[in-house]
């Protein structure tokens, strides 16, 4: 009888820490999607940014920004 509540309790220990390694990776891939997503958005923001500042800056003829 010992054996068999051994036998259950390693398998339920195993079958638990298969789910959690499982979530784990969910998670790691989610975040991964989202810090690629962070990094495509600062990007584009810079782009954007920049494009702004060339309309908005005049450069004169010594290369001064006025």
């Amino acid at each position: 009888m010992e054996i068999i509540l051994a036998i259950v309790v390693v398998a339920a220990v195993i079958f638990f820490g298969a789910l959690i390694s499982m979530g784990n990776e969910h998670q790691r891939k989610a975040i991964d999607g989202l810090r690629e997503q962070v990094v495509l958005w600062a990007i584009h923001d810079l782009q954007i940014k920049r494009e702004h500042l060339v309309r908005n800056v005049d450069v004169g003829p010594i290369g001064l920004a006025q």
